[in-house]
């Protein structure tokens, strides 16, 4: 009966054949179990992790003996090991895609670990989170808000986020009347996380729709945007009403006499910044280190604002925050 179930298989040029490995005995005399397959003329050998001894194994039929201990056991081991190989070759074969024995054994024996999208998604914000990434963490946080109020849910796997999906998708951004360019940038973090997906062997590469789905087609280009002289200079000129607009201008004036520094890089300034009447700080988007000459007015400015129990050289953030997540949670602009 036990060869009848266990015919020698072929597809695709492939064979997985069940042997009884009598050239290296195991320290226990036994001899080890194992799935032979060959492709193209080239074999490799697999243990299943069980094993019998001489007498006990019929050569000819290629299975254990009716007198074999554990015969029932052993026989279906051999059939969950070779039905694991059989699927993943016919797969192949549906799929038209080429393999060698060894890649066979890979891919069977790295199986696809299943996790929902929500799940990747939380796995990939949280190592974003470890990497002190706080802004892009929020960023994909966002994306997968969006995501969720599009589908209700995100229980769901990979797979199911085929191209009708992700037109699906396309419509209901459209309908929140979001910018092209907000639909690019949400497409790319899912790309992201999907292809995240794919190297943790969460989803299998064939699943992938972007390369028929191309994002590139929602980037539009901005137009570039400046003011003119003078309305730089009313705004540098007016004197504001409240602290909020005193500091909005203050902080305008110096991000305007240091080469266009931005708000974040201005935040985070403190003391150790200064040398020899130059700013030095590395900008927080490119990580590059950035060396700029102080004007008179710039210095003023940071006078101004300097304060023995704030470290940082403008009230913006205080002595409060330490750490990323701090920084990011700020909500107060004058400490």
């Amino acid at each position: 009966m036990f060869s009848n179930v266990l015919p020698k298989m072929n597809a695709k040029n492939a064979t997985i054949e069940v042997i009884c490995y009598k050239y290296k005995p195991l320290k226990n005399k036994e001899l080890p179990i194992k799935l032979r397959i060959t492709k193209d003329r080239k074999r490799t050998y697999l243990n299943i992790g069980v094993s019998v001894k001489l007498e006990h194994w019929d050569f000819e039929k290629n299975q254990p003996k009716k007198n074999c201990p554990n015969k029932e056991e052993i026989e279906q081991i051999i059939l969950d090991r070779k039905k694991e190989y059989q699927e993943q070759i016919w797969e192949y074969k549906i799929t038209n895609k080429e393999f060698t024995s060894t890649s066979l054994v890979e891919k069977v024996s790295n199986p696809i670990k299943a996790k929902t999208v929500e799940a990747v998604f939380d796995l990939y914000i949280q190592q974003l989170m470890t990497a002190n990434r706080l802004r892009y963490a929020h960023m994909y946080k966002t994306t997968l808000n969006s995501m969720l109020r599009f589908n209700g849910h995100l229980d769901i796997y990979f797979h199911e986020i085929d191209i009708a999906w992700l037109k699906r998708y396309e419509l209901f951004m459209k309908s929140e009347n979001l910018a092209m360019n907000t639909l690019e940038t949400r497409f790319v973090r899912l790309r992201t996380v999907f292809n995240f997906a794919i190297e943790e062997k969460i989803v299998k590469p064939e699943y992938y729709p972007f390369k028929t789905f191309k994002v590139s087609k929602f980037k539009q280009r901005t137009a570039k945007r400046s003011i003119l002289k003078n309305e730089v200079l009313k705004i540098l000129e007016y004197k504001g009403k409240t602290d909020y607009e005193r500091l909005a201008i203050d902080l305008f004036t110096f991000s305007y006499l240091t080469a266009g520094i931005n708000f974040i890089d201005i935040s985070e300034l403190t003391h150790n910044n200064l040398l020899d009447n130059r700013i030095v700080y590395v900008r927080k988007k490119t990580k590059k280190q950035i060396i700029i000459p102080l004007q008179p007015k710039a210095i003023e400015l940071i006078n101004k604002y300097s304060n023995s129990d704030n470290p940082y050289l403008f009230p913006i953030l205080n002595s409060f925050h330490k750490t990323d997540l701090q920084k990011l949670n700020s909500d107060s602009l004058i400490s």
